[in-house]
C-alpha cells in the first residue's frame, strides 16, 4: 500500500512539472530565430527569393488622374459597318489603332534619338504578356519551393544541428509539399473571401429599408448599416488574424508531416484551437516586429537614396561630358547603378525578415508538436485497483 501511494505521489509531481512546461517559450523562440538569421547564411538566399516573389506593392500605385489640359483621351470607338459584325469591326478598329501607334513610335525614335526602326505594337504586347505570364508562374514556383525549403532547413537545424546547403534545401523544397502549400493558400483564400462576401452581404441587408421607404426607414436603415459595418470590420480583422495563424501552422504541418491539403488545414486549426493563447501571443510578437519594420526600411531607403543618386549620377556626368550622343546610354547606365544601390540592399533586408518569420513559426510549430507528444506520453494510465485484503476464514 505504501509503495502504491509513493508511486501516485511521484506521478503527481511529474504531472505538475509537465503542466508548468506547457507554456510556450516565446522569448526563446525569438532568440533562436534571430540566431538563425545571423549565423545560418544558407537561409539568406532562400529568404531573398521569398522576398522577390512575395513583393507587395502597397506603396506603389499608378496615378490615374491627370490634368485635363495635359492628357485628354477620347478612347476607342467601335463603329460596325453595314456589312460586318461587331467582332469584325473590333478587329478592324484595333488594327487601325495599332498602326497609328506604330507610326507614332517610329516618328518618336527617329526624331528624338535618330533611330530608324519598324515598330510592331501588337507583337510587342503579345511578347510582353507572354513574358509576364511566364515570370508570374516562375515566381509562384520559386516562392513556394523556397518557403518549403526554409521550413525544412530550419527544422533540420533545430532537430539535429545539421546545416543544409542551399542546393540541399532546394531539393527538399522541390516536392509535392510546395504544390500543396500553394493549394492550402488557395483554399484558405477562397474560403475567407466567401465568408467575407456573406458577412458583408448580411451587413448591407438593411439597405433594403431605403427602397421605397420613408424618412424614418432611411434613417434607421442608415444607422443600422453603419453600426453593422463597423462591427463587420472588427470581425474581419480578428478573423483575418486567426486565418493567418491557421495558415502558418497548416503550411508546416504539410511540409514537415507530409499531410494532404485538407489534413494540413485541419491540423493547423487543431493546433491553433488547443494552444490559442500561445499562438496569439506569438502572432502579436511577429505583428509588432512587422509593424516596426517599415520604419527600419524607410530609414535605410533614405540613406540608400542619397548614395544611389550620387553613384548613379557619376556615369551620366562622365559619359555625357565625353560626347553628347552618349546621353541615352549614360542615363541607362546611371539608372542601372541607381537601382542596384537602392533596391539590392532593401531586398536583402526583406529577405532576412522572411527568414526570421519563417524560423519563428517553424520553431513554434516544433514546440507545440513536441508538447503534444509529451502530453500523450505523460498521460495518466488507468488506475490500478487496490489489492483486496484476504478475508479470514471463519
Amino acid at each position: 500500500m505504501n509503495q502504491l501511494m509513493d508511486s501516485n505521489d511521484n506521478w503527481m509531481r511529474d504531472v505538475s512539472s509537465s503542466q508548468r512546461s506547457k507554456t510556450m517559450r516565446h522569448t526563446l523562440i525569438l532568440k533562436k530565430a534571430w540566431r538563425n538569421v545571423v549565423s545560418y547564411r544558407g537561409l539568406w538566399i532562400l529568404g531573398i527569393l521569398l522576398a522577390l516573389t512575395t513583393f507587395s506593392g502597397k506603396g506603389a500605385y499608378l496615378v490615374g488622374q491627370r490634368d485635363q489640359h495635359e492628357f485628354s483621351g477620347e478612347g476607342i470607338t467601335v463603329e460596325p459597318r453595314d456589312d460586318e459584325t461587331f467582332w469584325q469591326a473590333l478587329e478592324r478598329t484595333m488594327e487601325t489603332e495599332f498602326a497609328d501607334v506604330d507610326r507614332d513610335l517610329e516618328r518618336f525614335f527617329a526624331t528624338e534619338f535618330g533611330i530608324g526602326m519598324n515598330s510592331r505594337v501588337g507583337t510587342y504586347l503579345t511578347i510582353l504578356i507572354g513574358a509576364a505570364l511566364v515570370l508570374y508562374i516562375a515566381g509562384r514556383v520559386a516562392r513556394y519551393v523556397s518557403e518549403t525549403a526554409l521550413i525544412h532547413m530550419v527544422d533540420r537545424h533545430e532537430g539535429s544541428g545539421e546545416r543544409l546547403s542551399v542546393r540541399q534545401g532546394l531539393r527538399l523544397g522541390w516536392s509535392r509539399a510546395a504544390w500543396r502549400l500553394f493549394l492550402i493558400d488557395l483554399v484558405i483564400t477562397i474560403a475567407a473571401a466567401a465568408a467575407g462576401i456573406v458577412l458583408f452581404g448580411l451587413v448591407l441587408s438593411p439597405v433594403a429599408l431605403w427602397i421605397n421607404g420613408g424618412e424614418t426607414a432611411v434613417i434607421v436603415g442608415g444607422l443600422l448599416t453603419a453600426s453593422l459595418l463597423l462591427l463587420a470590420i472588427f470581425v474581419v480583422i480578428i478573423f483575418a488574424g486567426l486565418v493567418t495563424l491557421v495558415r502558418m501552422m497548416a503550411r508546416r504541418a504539410c511540409a514537415l508531416e507530409g499531410l494532404t491539403v485538407t489534413g494540413s488545414i485541419r491540423r493547423g486549426y487543431a493546433m491553433v484551437r488547443t494552444s490559442l493563447k500561445d499562438v496569439i501571443l506569438m502572432g502579436l510578437a511577429t505583428a509588432g516586429i512587422n509593424g516596426i519594420w517599415p520604419a527600419v526600411i524607410g530609414t535605410a531607403a533614405l540613406l540608400l537614396l542619397s548614395a544611389g543618386l550620387a553613384i548613379g549620377a557619376l556615369p551620366v556626368v562622365i559619359l555625357a561630358g565625353l560626347s553628347d550622343p552618349a546621353t541615352l546610354p549614360a542615363a541607362i547606365l546611371g539608372g542601372a547603378f541607381f537601382i542596384l544601390v537602392m533596391v539590392a540592399p532593401l531586398v536583402f533586408l526583406e529577405g532576412l525578415l522572411r527568414v526570421f518569420f519563417s524560423s519563428v513559426w517553424t520553431l513554434a510549430y516544433r514546440q507545440l508538436r513536441d508538447r503534444e507528444t509529451a502530453t500523450v506520453e505523460t498521460a495518466p494510465a488507468s488506475p490500478v485497483p487496490d489489492t483486496p485484503l484476504p478475508v479470514p476464514s471463519a
